[in-house]
């Protein structure tokens, strides 16, 4: 599901501008009275950034900012603030945009202290400080700034910077939902699916989503759509799900872009459709989502929904791999194990069984244990070997569960604990291995001082 609430990046790029400086809210201010200084200048400045009436051009834009800044009209600092901040038409520079939405904010713009906040929250230009991002937030929020009252709430509901008060962080998110802000409406929902500050109700989480749905707010398409995927909230309706999860696909979302995949695949709420599903699963997969790459590759290596291609397969579960995801570099570990696909790397091999053991992929901290107890691309050594095997039988790994029956039957990398041998070669033998059933019997007959069942021993094994 994705994450409720909101950083940095969930503000679009134009979304920021403060709202006196747009051509409407300009007229309406000046027809009742003369232009401030600096005013016109950063009028002009938002028509070009945003392409209102004339070109788009992020330069012209800077420059029209700048020439308000330099006149002391407070949206004018922040505007330029902003285009120093992302690069826009100007040179990037974080130290100038700090200093120029310290003036607007010292002039009393709430958006300046807002901003000034994500950036101390995020650590964006300055060093992370929570604490500061509150003192912001709070400044904005008491001036009435619907998005520092949502973002405000965030930090308290998360204990950032902050005790934790859900009861206070509910006040807020309902202070700037009352003034539509739609990040706030789907942190409202969250709260309500999650039992935070309230108990926990679906069915008014599925309203709040919807309320910020509608609004094209990409986290409450996405966590409405997973309502309906799961029934969670409302009948389960994989169509609607499709629906609301195509209107997050069509704004970028790559994670619902990655779900209409899964759903056209499978025929959920749709006929199925592999050609289909392949084209938004390499949509996402071309923004990073490493579970996307995943799903590009076994497309390639299978021939479903685009013609099979062994070396676009490999390419891209090397892609999901370094993205991190784990069921990928477990497969591109075994490629380079085996030479299937890319040459015989056992170094390789090691490298990428380890990072995904360290995620807690049982077969990859099974493999991992294999290669060290060998030796193969690495140092031989048991211990570790029985480490990871330890870990992967904690996973539920059968076969781990075995070879850790063994290790503590032969004494390698541990001492020798017959009991616990016997104990994992049951609990193996319980799911089905006959190999471990056989080793159970034979030791249980030659064992005479305990009595075996399905209840596990008290001690710890090999302690």
């Amino acid at each position: 599901m994705a994450s409720a609430f909101p950083s940095m990046t969930q503000y679009g790029t134009n979304g920021l501008f403060p709202s006196q400086i747009s051509t409407q809210n300009a007229s309406e201010n000046t027809s009742k009275r003369p232009p401030v200084a600096g005013e016109p200048e950063a009028v002009l400045g938002w028509m070009y950034a945003t392409g209102t009436r004339i070109e788009q051009s992020d330069t012209l834009a800077a420059e029209w900012f700048a020439k308000s800044a330099t006149q002391g009209f407070p949206p004018g600092e922040f505007a330029l603030g902003y285009m120093l901040l992302s690069g826009r038409g100007i040179p990037k520079n974080e130290a100038d945009a700090i200093g120029w939405l310290e003036k607007s904010s010292a002039h009393g713009l709430a958006l300046a202290d807002f901003l000034l906040g994500l950036m101390a929250a995020d650590g964006v230009g300055m060093k992370q400080n929570e604490e500061e991002a509150v003192r912001r937030f709070r400044s904005a929020a008491g001036l009435g700034l619907a998005q520092a009252q949502g973002e405000l709430g965030w930090m308290l509901t998360s204990g950032r910077g902050v005790p934790r008060d859900d009861a206070e962080a509910l006040k807020y998110f309902y202070l700037a939902a009352a003034q539509g802000d739609a990040v706030a409406e789907n942190n409202i929902g969250w709260a309500f699916a999650q039992g935070i500050g309230v108990n926990p109700n679906p069915q008014l989480a599925v309203e709040w989503y919807r309320k910020a749905a509608e609004k094209g707010n990409l986290r409450a398409l996405n966590n409405l759509a997973w309502s309906y995927l799961g029934g969670e909230g409302v009948e389960k309706n994989f169509s609607e799900a499709l629906r609301w999860y195509a209107r997050a696909a069509d704004l970028g979302d790559p994670h619902a872009q990655l779900q209409l995949g899964i759903m056209h695949n499978k025929g959920e709420g749709a006929v199925p459709n592999a050609a289909l599903a392949f084209e938004w699963f390499q949509k996402s997969a071309e923004q990073g989502n490493a579970q996307a790459m995943l799903c590009v590759a076994e497309c390639y290596s299978t021939g479903e929904g685009t013609p099979k291609n062994i070396d676009s397969a490999t390419k891209w579960y090397q892609e999901s791999a370094r993205a991190g995801h784990d069921e990928a570099q477990y497969i591109v570990a075994k490629m380079f194990r085996d030479g299937d696909g890319l040459p015989p790397d056992p170094e390789a091999a090691v490298k990428w069984f380890r990072a995904a053991a360290e995620q807690n992929n049982d077969l990859a901290q099974r493999d991992l244990a294999e290669m060290l107890e060998k030796g193969i691309g690495c140092p031989r050594n048991e211990k570790d070997a029985v480490y990871w095997l330890q870990r992967a039988t904690d996973r539920g790994n059968v076969d781990a569960m075995h070879r850790l029956g063994t290790k503590y039957e032969l004494g390698l990398g541990v001492k020798v604990d017959i009991r616990t041998a016997i104990w994992h070669f049951q609990q193996a033998a319980l799911k089905g291995d006959k190999r471990a059933q056989a080793r159970f019997d034979a030791l249980k007959k030659s064992t005479v001082t305990s009595t075996f069942d399905s209840t596990p021993f008290s001690l710890t094994p090999g302690r």
